[in-house]
């Protein structure tokens, strides 16, 4: 008997977030969001929105604009050709191969937006190394060329997307055979630049460092309230990253769970989870993190709260 509840109370549920999907009047009233948690705790929230509710509308091409010490700008991407804003003609045959074609979709997505960094940094390394010092990189731009699909199959004029602006390459400076010391000590210089690309750059190469980046805690803390959501994101990842070392400044990530952008608040519930603190403060912002309108916040601040062993 206990088994046929359990299966008719997860049915419920199941029919209760198909019903959410069809946003009819009053529907939030009467499905509540807290059906979302009890959703993500049984494992039963899925979604697959490619006819309905909510199906993709929009797709597009990359273009990797690289100006070069001699003048010319082309595309890095692609082997070097003239920079072209038209549509290719096969847009799926631009990518390498499907691997390439899914990781720079998901660096579209704004999910994502903190790994984009890590691509141009790719970019900028692979042609310098194969390239002559005249025709070496000295800036690059990534675009996305959207192209959105309308009601009754319009077009919309393709729109150019700057993802990334490059005008230099943090891990250039940072040699293999430097000690975290060394790198973490440069890193923390540039944490300081007006310019926000850079700044992310360090925070996210701070990342990498993992525990050896402890001496920049304190100017990683500075940054939590950066003007740049990317940086609040990066820096937010670091201090997760660096692990037990950054407990301390675990009140001021939780904090980051009121950031007015979704993909901080998302990063700050898994920060928390990595760092190990579990004080009533912590767990109370969490808690409320939990309820969040974002799917993905709420996902991450639950999985933080079993990561820390806080009973519901």
């Amino acid at each position: 008997m206990a088994a046929e509840i359990a299966a008719a109370a997860c049915l419920l549920v199941v029919v209760l977030l198909n019903l959410r999907s069809v946003r009819f009047p009053l529907s939030d009233w009467l499905i509540p969001r807290p059906i979302d948690w009890v959703a993500t705790r049984l494992m039963l929230s899925q979604k697959w929105d490619m006819f309905a509710p909510r199906p993709l509308t929009d797709d597009g091409w990359f273009v990797a604009l690289g100006r070069l010490r001699d003048g010319r700008e082309v595309d890095v991407l692609h082997g070097g050709e003239p920079i072209s804003w038209q549509k290719p003609a096969r847009v799926a045959a631009t990518y390498p191969n499907d691997r390439w074609r899914e990781y720079l979709l998901k660096l579209w997505d704004l999910r994502y937006a903190g790994h984009r960094v890590y691509l141009a940094n790719y970019l900028w390394r692979e042609w310098n190394a194969r390239q002559p010092f005249d025709s070496q990189l000295v800036g690059l731009r990534l675009f996305f060329v959207r192209e959105t699909t309308r009601p009754n199959y319009q077009q919309a004029a393709p729109q150019r997307v700057l993802l990334i602006e490059q005008r230099g390459r943090v891990m250039f400076i940072l040699p293999a055979g430097r000690a975290p010391r060394a790198k973490t000590a440069i890193l923390v210089k540039m944490l300081q630049s007006p310019d926000a690309t850079i700044r992310q750059g360090a925070a996210a190469a701070l990342a990498d460092l993992g525990p050896g980046a402890v001496a920049a805690l304190p100017e990683l803390v500075e940054l939590l309230d950066d003007p740049d959501v990317l940086v609040r994101w990066s820096v937010v990842f670091a201090l997760g990253e660096i692990g037990s070392a950054a407990q301390p400044t675990a009140a001021r990530v939780a904090e980051r769970l009121g950031d007015e952008h979704w993909l901080v608040r998302c990063a700050a519930a898994e920060a928390i989870g990595k760092l190990g603190v579990s004080d009533d403060a912590v767990v109370a912002r969490l808690r409320r993190a939990a309820e969040d309108s974002d799917d993905e916040v709420r996902s991450e601040a639950a999985l933080a709260l079993r990561r820390l062993g806080v009973q519901d």
